[in-house]
């Protein structure tokens, strides 16, 4: 449940409830409810909730801090600096230290210039340095960029616990009480825009990442309106589109050790739609019924937003894909503000980062953020 849902208009409850059998038809489109901005701003907060869990967002320390390994050797010729967050959640676990790193062009930001900045978001198993020859070369166009480890990557890593097990847990572990998938990196992030806010050098802020570093894009663009021009790229889905028309088996062979424990007999082949829909629901907790992609891109608007695919990503079938796009564009037109929303879904890719996809990218940023 989420707070305040039986002070919602009645009208709309049975709206913003799907029928949480599955597989069962999807609603065509979703747009009966997604038109009402009530209906948005209860995706929004059914996600805070989901991102907070109650905690409080203070820092107990932030500091410059050396870097563990060497500046790669393409952001040398830049400013870099190097920071650490010690937040709450350090008090339970490893993941409370947050390092991340930003790069700016010598002796920009001078004379309380801001900068247009882009926060750039890793996939699955790699870390800080995956985007780096891109960031700096937007670093060289001007830009101030942000990047840092994910939880449990990079130099997140805890000799205890791996990335998988740790969403293992988080499913099968009542006592286990992170949510390290997606959630909790929302949550860092939001510490980190707590600093850049206060920088003098930071101006409107972007956002992209693949695979895991754009499912967390799309979700911090729609809980915190200080991410101005998000462009997830291979990360926006419809769930419950993937659910509903058996598509999900690529998603969850992502982290397979959360789906084999929560298989019957361990094996990834035999997932059934009630089984994944049940991992969603403990590991993203109101996701499939009230902020799933075709429920919460809306709230993004009236900020730009690029939401870039391949046509062929298993990951994120390009139909939900797009039924999550139309769905959002209906808040863009009724705000007046339909040229801030597009879909670029490359033909013949899959879930990669093409030179054409960064491209386009790239454009989005010089449009909205320069």
């Amino acid at each position: 449940e989420i707070s305040g849902f039986e002070s919602f208009p009645s009208s709309q409850k049975s709206l913003l409830r799907p029928d949480p059998y599955f597989p069962t038809r999807a609603p065509r489109a979703y747009g009966v409810w997604h038109m009402a901005v009530s209906a948005l701003s209860y995706a929004r907060r059914a996600l805070e909730e989901a991102v907070t869990r109650k905690r409080d967002r203070s820092v107990a320390a932030i500091r410059p801090t050396p870097h563990a390994k060497p500046v790669p050797s393409v952001l040398r010729r830049h400013e870099v600096e190097h920071w650490e967050l010690l937040t709450a959640d350090a008090e339970h676990s490893s993941q409370g230290y947050l390092p991340f790193r930003v790069v700016k062009p010598v002796g920009g930001g001078a004379e309380g210039r801001r900068l247009p900045t882009v926060i750039m978001l890793h996939p699955t198993g790699a870390d800080q340095d995956y985007h780096v020859g891109w960031e700096a070369k937007l670093v060289d166009r001007g830009f101030l960029t942000v990047s840092l480890d994910l939880r449990y990557h990079g130099s997140r890593q805890d000799d205890a616990v791996t990335y998988q097990e740790a969403i293992r847990r988080s499913y099968a572990d009542e006592s286990f009480a992170e949510k390290p998938f997606l959630l909790d990196n929302v949550w860092d992030l939001q510490h980190v825009l707590d600093v850049l806010e206060n920088r003098p050098d930071v101006g409107k802020i972007g956002i992209t990442g693949l695979s895991l570093g754009g499912m967390v894009s799309w979700l911090l663009a729609v809980v915190d309106n200080r991410v101005y021009a998000p462009a997830p790229l291979c990360g926006v889905q419809s769930f419950r589109y993937a659910i509903e028309n058996n598509q999900f088996h690529e998603r969850a062979m992502s982290i397979p050790e959360v789906f084999r424990a929560a298989s019957p007999d361990g094996i990834l082949s035999n997932l059934t739609p009630e089984l994944v829909a049940r991992v969603w629901r403990t590991l993203l907790p109101g996701l499939l019924e009230h902020y799933d992609a075709a429920m919460s891109l809306g709230c993004i608007a009236p900020r730009p937003l690029l939401v870039v695919t391949g046509s062929l990503d298993g990951r994120n079938p390009v139909q939900g894909v797009k039924e999550a796009v139309d769905a959002a564009r209906v808040a863009y037109e009724e705000q007046g503000v339909g040229d801030r929303l597009e879909l670029f879904a490359q033909e013949d890719a899959g879930h990669e980062l093409t030179p054409l996809m960064r491209d386009t990218i790239d454009n989005w940023f010089d449009r909205w953020l320069v």
